[in-house]
């Protein structure tokens, strides 16, 4: 039943502006027994559903920052860090969907811009995430600790490698450790990247650490952004 409404609710939209090839009609060829579903096409989104699509990327980048510092899995922290830096920007641009959408975007979006803007942490957020898609991510610092007392042993690099995650440092001046791999077993956490911002909000900041600074961020970015938006253009409560 739903799959037919959608059907009949988005029956001839299709094409996206200026798209080339032929028309997107929401077909799945090696599903016959679906209907074709013109409102899974980007071209047909409603404000309300932009609005619940930037909802979810927030809920789903805030649990990737806890996985940073308590990835069950080891290798894939900087995995987590690089797709969190890009999803703190894509809830702004997948917000500017509305645009050609709703009546007055650019004059309710004008203020928040500004505002986004003139933040160093939001600054910072911004252009990590071109550095990233252009260049890569840079180079990571982090804790390495043992997971059966706690103590912290070493400070090292880490970089992705084949393996998932390589690390290389030194350890701690009050801890004896043998040179070559660590035997005992550990993991890392407490990881920083370089050259942080020191200023958010008027305010400055003591804790530089990479799972902080994005939380942040997302706290931010939920109430000057997706909490208006929701106001302004989603579903009625």
């Amino acid at each position: 039943m739903v799959a037919r409404w959608l059907a009949v609710r988005g029956h001839g939209a299709g094409r996206l502006n200026g798209a080339k090839g032929p028309e997107k009609i929401g077909a799945f060829p090696d599903m016959p027994h679906l209907p074709d579903l013109p409102d899974l096409l980007p071209a047909n989104t409603t404000p309300e559903s932009i609005v619940s699509q930037i909802e979810g990327i927030l809920s789903t980048t805030r649990d990737r920052v806890h996985q940073i510092e308590c990835c069950s899995r080891h290798g894939e922290q900087l995995g987590h860090i690089r797709l969190v830096v890009i999803d703190i920007r894509r809830i702004t641009f997948v917000l500017q969907k509305l645009k050609p959408r709703v009546n007055g975007f650019d004059t309710w979006y004008a203020p928040i811009q500004t505002l986004m803007k003139a933040d160093p942490l939001l600054k910072y957020f911004a252009d990590l995430r071109n550095e990233i898609e252009k260049e890569g991510l840079p180079g990571v610092m982090a804790e390495i600790y043992r997971t059966d007392t706690g103590e912290v042993i070493a400070d090292v690099a880490c970089w992705e490698d084949k393996q998932g995650l390589m690390t290389s440092g030194a350890a701690r001046p009050n801890v004896d450790l043998p040179t070559g791999e660590i035997e005992v077993p550990t993991a890392a956490r407490n990881f920083r990247l370089p050259d942080p911002p020191t200023m958010h909000g008027g305010q400055e900041l003591s804790d530089l650490r990479f799972a902080t600074l994005a939380h942040l961020a997302l706290d931010f970015i939920e109430a000057h952004v997706v909490d208006p938006a929701r106001a302004e253009f989603g579903e009625p409560i």
